[in-house]
This record gives structure tokens, C-alpha cells and sequence, in this order.
């Protein structure tokens, strides 16, 4: 596994905050995929959307399921 950079890990973080805000504003899931790719977008400008949609969109699953594997979130169980 890749051990991310300083600016990856920004990125990473961008994406998540601004997925979670969108999901704390009570948001559809649609919409707060929506915020977390504006947010890739806005720290790579000039992707394509196809492109700003898969790395956000692989950003907010991962990061979920990293956060319901070691915080033991009883959805799982």
C-alpha cells in the first residue's frame, strides 16, 4: 500500500469534510457524493467529471469503511 503525501492527505480530508457536512445538513446521499466530488474538483481543477467522481466517490467508501471498522459501528454486526 502507497503511503500518501501531505497534499493527498489534504485532498482526502476536503473530500470527507465536505461529504460529512452535506450528510450533517440532512442532504440526500446523492447530494453529499455531489459535495465530495465539487470538493475533488476544487483541489484538481481541471479534471474531467468522470474522473472527480471516481476518486471522490472511492475517498468517501473507503474512508467510511475504515471509520466503521475501527470505531466498531453496529451496522455491521
Amino acid at each position: 500500500m502507497a503511503v500518501a503525501t501531505p497534499d493527498e492527505n489534504l485532498v482526502r480530508d476536503a473530500v470527507l469534510k465536505a461529504y460529512d457536512a452535506a450528510e450533517a445538513d440532512g442532504l440526500p446521499r446523492l447530494d453529499c457524493y455531489r459535495a465530495a466530488i465539487a470538493a475533488w474538483q476544487r483541489c484538481h481543477p481541471g479534471t474531467t467529471s468522470n474522473e472527480a467522481s471516481t476518486a471522490a466517490v472511492a475517498i468517501v467508501v473507503d474512508g467510511r469503511l475504515y471509520r466503521d471498522m475501527f470505531n466498531g459501528d453496529s451496522a455491521r454486526e
